[in-house]
């Protein structure tokens, strides 16, 4: 038993607007100590954004690791236009050649790969050391089960770590996945032969918080997934063209995928390179292009983001407040993208059953808005609900709350058992990162809401298990079984999203009164529906001196009144 389910047409993909953070659009070396916007970049390949918000890049032509921090952009580490592999040395004398890879250690140590150098190097307390691939600088592939640092690699371009600090490499002309685990020992991980799957030209890497690799595999038109022990296809369907939005990512079509990264809410992003475009893949699997609109000459910005042009776009980076940055490479630019706020926005929040604005712990609620994702869900019964489902989350004085029933403009929940009984609570909704606005409810420990059928219908069973209506009336003296929400505590308690025991009764504990006709009666049984997730069920006796008709059921529990419905007595 559930409310009524309001479906909408699906909402369009999340949009940003897109504006440049460094960069001139024109190659070359220039403007540092200076404004970003001023400076020139050359074919810059990687971007990241440490904890502090400070803003590192590739600049891979011009040799060198160049930082953003408020205002003003350096070089931090190597000698732009300077071609090299100086190890050891201080970050102001050491060299690069072509890095186009980056990411942060746990203790927040830049991680490069320095391409065209065939090495990994880690920046630490001022200094440039190798981490893998040995002295040679020499392409090759070589050295496994032993030192990193006397393995061989052919034109690294990305690198990731793990949460206990094992790193993997995307070797990118070997077309293999190398793994150095905490010892230093290198391995190859995968690629290697059809057991684990082969790859072609691997570039981009993200690590989610699970532990799934994702990889852009780029030769193969497609982005790959390592779910131990398996590799298998995520996104692209191998041919290389432009494709698929709105669909399901498999069948999209890519070209040449580059970077991969992701957000906390399960969504992915690709920099489809050679379409020139950046693609978000959501949790349910769709995918749509969120950027660019092909390969073109540098556009003006804050615009949409789908209607500026980028050119070879290679990786990609996600902050938590939802920005997405880029290295659009051949536009030699950093551009960051921001959510448009206006996509995601709460109207109204009520009890599911009655729709009145005011919750109650434990109860069902309704909240409807605009830009509540692009799918629809419905929790499988008698099943946990989840709290993020098709990417999106509800939020009830910033809790999670269990969610049974998604669409783009309304999602039905489960007020979390721990939210105050009294004064007002916050709700809001959260899409792939992007939270709407802050909507104030009403709470108190009861605030019951009767389900109906439509018509004002009761949602009630006779004693036979019949749906109650017009032309099945339940008997006078027998009892019934009505469904309400919002009853407030029970004894014994359950959990969040969890379905009530079917041996072991959870009895509502605030008073109730009940009247069909106006003539009270009994009440055996108050308390949560077996099998279901915030859902009361009130056992009720019908005066045995009422005669056939249909009558008013009117509930009140702790002093609060339910929304009046109807019965019929036969």
């Amino acid at each position: 038993m559930c409310a009524v389910l309001l479906c909408v047409p699906a909402a369009s993909a999340q949009q940003y607007t897109i504006k440049t953070l460094a960069g001139t659009g024109t190659a070359g070396y220039a403007g540092d100590s200076g404004d970003p916007l001023a400076a020139q970049l050359n074919s810059p390949s990687a971007v990241v954004v440490d904890s502090k918000g400070i803003i590192y890049i590739a600049d891979s032509a011009n040799h060198c690791i160049r930082m953003v921090s408020g205002s003003t952009i350096t070089t931090y580490a190597g000698k732009c236009g300077t071609i090299g592999a100086l190890d050891g040395a201080a970050t102001t004398v050491a060299l690069f050649d072509n890095p186009s890879g980056l990411t942060f250690d746990a203790s927040g140590n830049l991680i490069v790969a320095d391409t065209s150098n065939h090495l990994i190097r880690k920046i630490a307390g001022g200094t440039v050391t190798r981490v893998a691939g040995d002295n040679s600088l020499i392409a090759a592939y070589g050295g496994d089960n032993g030192p990193a640092t006397s393995a061989q690699l052919n034109y690294p371009t990305a690198v990731v770590l793990d949460s206990a600090g094992v790193m993997y490499i995307a070797d990118t002309n070997n077309s293999l996945i190398r793994r150095v685990d905490t010892k230093g020992i290198i391995t190859t991980f995968l690629g290697a032969n059809a057991t684990n799957g082969r790859l072609d030209h691997p570039n981009g890497l993200y690590l989610d918080a699970s532990g799934a690799l994702y990889i852009g595999d780029s030769n193969h038109q497609s982005v790959s997934r390592y779910i131990a022990p398996t590799l298998s296809l995520f996104a692209g369907n191998q041919t290389a063209d432009f494709g698929g939005d709105g669909g399901q990512a498999k069948l999209a079509q890519l070209n040449k995928p580059v970077g991969v990264a992701g957000d906390a809410a399960g969504t992915i992003y690709v920099a489809d390179t050679n379409n020139s475009r950046i693609r978000k893949i959501t949790a349910d699997g769709i995918i749509n292009t969120i950027a660019g609109r092909g390969a073109g000459p540098y556009s003006a910005d804050e615009v949409s983001a789908t209607a500026a042009y980028l050119s070879f776009p290679r990786t990609i980076a996600v902050t938590p407040d939802g920005k997405i940055y880029i290295a659009d490479t051949g536009n030699h630019v950093i551009r960051v993208l921001t959510p448009s706020a206006s996509t995601i926005s709460v109207s109204g929040v009520g009890n599911a059953a009655s729709g009145v604005a005011r919750i109650s712990p434990g109860a069902l609620a309704s909240v409807y808005g605009t830009g509540f994702g692009t799918a629809t869900f419905v929790a499988d019964e008698g099943f946990t609900w989840p709290v993020s489902a098709k990417g999106v989350s509800v939020k009830v004085n910033g809790v999670s709350a269990p969610i049974y029933y998604s669409s783009p403009g309304q999602v039905n929940f489960q007020v979390p058992w721990a939210t105050p009984s009294s004064g007002s609570v916050s709700v809001s909704v959260v899409y792939n990162s992007v939270s709407s606005n802050t909507v104030a409810v009403p709470s108190a420990t009861a605030a019951p809401g009767l389900f109906e059928l439509g018509g004002n219908q009761a949602a009630v069973l006779n004693s036979d298990y019949s749906v109650n209506g017009p032309s099945n009336g339940a008997t006078a003296g027998s009892t019934i079984l009505a469904y309400l929400t919002g009853s407030g505590p029970v004894d014994p308690a359950v959990r969040d999203g969890v379905p009530a025991s079917l041996t072991v009764l959870s009895y509502a504990l605030a008073n109730a009164t009940v009247t069909i006709g106006g003539q009270p009666a009994t009440v055996p049984f108050k308390g949560l529906a077996p099998g279901f997730v915030g859902l009361l069920q009130m056992n009720i006796v019908v005066p045995a001196t009422l005669a056939p008709g249909t009558y008013p059921l009117r509930i009140t529990i702790d002093g609060q009144p339910a929304n009046s419905a109807t019965i019929a007595i036969k």
